[in-house]
């Protein structure tokens, strides 16, 4: 990867960095000096914010390579991505099976200085909003990995204090939740449906008692009003898919 810099810090420093930082593309620059890092990229790739889908992305990388990243539509053809949306543990990018889309994408990222290698970590809270942070290099694969061994512990610490700020700066600092378990959810989509309490309770096969419990604590974990504030939370905050 890049010149190890002489900016020496500890996980608790780099933690407390992260979640202090003016906002997130500050925290990964601090990390790729800190870790001798190319670039680093922390990407959502569904995040709901009113009714359209659209894509959350921080990184490092040159304004000239997101700007054609972006024009060119390469969200579809980066198995980085596609690979680390589908997978729960980390991975090197050498070890992926690229497509020839996916092999232009690379020859096209090196034209502007940007290298087709790297390492990345897919990462999900507790309520399953999944991102992916990624740390991109030029150097062959055995420098990524003798890079990647040395701060294995230390980046997977911190790959969750980086998700939860991507999560404060995209949806707001205001949007923290508990966990809603696994019936809380089927109610909250069924009633995203347009589903009764009854229609619920029978799709479910539970009770209605039984129901108007599931959604009175997921409307509860929510902090919102009613029902259908609750669902359209649930939504915003892709806890449901939208219907």
């Amino acid at each position: 990867m890049g010149e190890i810099s002489d900016l020496h810090i500890s996980t608790a420093q780099m933690r407390q960095i992260i979640h202090s930082s003016e906002d997130l593309v500050t925290a990964l620059a601090v990390w790729a000096k800190a870790y001798g890092v190319d670039y680093v990229t922390y990407h959502m790739p569904q995040m709901i914010v009113s009714a359209v889908d659209s894509v959350f992305v921080r990184s490092t990388y040159p304004m000239a390579w997101i700007g054609r990243y972006m024009n060119k539509g390469y969200f579809s053809v980066d198995q980085v991505v596609q690979e680390g949306m589908h997978r729960t543990q980390p991975f090197y990018w050498a070890d992926l099976n690229w497509t020839k889309a996916g092999q232009d994408m690379c020859a096209d990222a090196e034209t502007y200085g940007v290298g087709c290698n790297g390492y990345s970590i897919p990462l999900v809270d507790d309520i399953g909003r999944k991102a992916l942070l990624s740390m991109s290099s030029s150097a062959p694969k055995e420098q990524v990995v003798a890079l990647v061994e040395s701060h294995t512990d230390a980046w997977n610490k911190l790959a969750t204090d980086i998700h939860q700020r991507g999560l404060r700066e995209a949806y707001g600092i205001g949007e923290d939740v508990r966990p809603l378990a696994r019936r809380e959810r089927e109610c909250l989509y069924l009633a995203a449906q347009g589903k009764n309490l009854k229609e619920i309770s029978g799709s479910l096969r539970i009770s209605d008692y039984t129901a108007r419990g599931h959604l009175t604590s997921a409307r509860l974990k929510l902090k919102c009003r009613n029902t259908v504030h609750a669902v359209a939370k649930a939504t915003k905050l892709r806890i449901i898919d939208p219907v």
